[in-house]
């Protein structure tokens, strides 16, 4: 079944397991509340005057390189060759690399909608990536989209925060990923946390 099918518009974020409050919450870090205040007035400012689409679309493209301790993935995200618009882009992703002496080798979709000043964020696994290439990364089993994980993003600072429902909500679609996790991204730089456990993840971007 096809993506442009099954997710054509947030209102059918029940079958992807869709999730999450807008990144007004608990992601913030120790800036404290008169940092958080200057980043939330900046981020309306560019809200007013930026595509987010295309803006965060621009921001997660290329290729990363775990900064963190333990953090040996490499992550690869480019475009799907399906249009993109100003309201909706696909990006392909996948991951590689070990993570804590785990092997990790993952693969799928990130959708990205535009919902007022904020965007949604829908991730789709592929858990056969042999399959892509006889179905086109675009096409998906039932299990996959039940299995996405999505929440919304909103500008802050230089970049966009949001963070996951928490629970079980994403653990499918990305192994590990268990509880809230508040999501950071910035030109050049992702920063993914637990926020039980402070468990952090960053990303640098070493190549457009």
């Amino acid at each position: 079944m096809t993506l442009a099918r099954r997710v054509a518009v947030p209102a059918l974020s029940v079958i992807l397991a869709a999730g999450c409050s807008s990144s007004g919450g608990s992601g913030g870090g120790a800036s404290g509340a008169g940092g958080s205040s200057a980043a939330s007035a900046s981020g309306e400012r560019r809200a007013r005057t930026t595509n987010s689409v295309l803006d965060v679309t621009g921001m997660l493209s290329g290729t990363w390189e775990g900064s963190t301790p333990g953090n040996g993935l490499h992550l690869v995200i480019t475009g799907t060759g399906s249009p993109t618009t100003g309201d909706v882009s696909n990006l392909s992703a996948l991951v590689s690399g070990k993570y804590q002496d785990r092997n990790v080798r993952e693969q799928g979709v990130i959708r990205l909608e535009n919902q007022g000043r904020q965007v949604w964020l829908a991730y789709i696994p592929h858990f056969d990536p042999t399959a892509i290439g006889l179905t086109g990364a675009l096409r998906f089993s039932r299990e996959e989209l039940e299995s996405a994980c999505s929440f919304y993003v909103a500008p802050r600072g230089d970049g966009y925060a949001g963070e996951t429902r928490g629970t079980a909500w994403c653990a499918r679609a990305i192994r590990g990923a268990v509880g809230k996790w508040t999501f950071e991204i910035e030109p050049g730089s992702i920063r993914i946390r637990s926020v039980e456990t402070g468990e952090t993840l960053r990303f640098r971007r070493t190549e457009k």
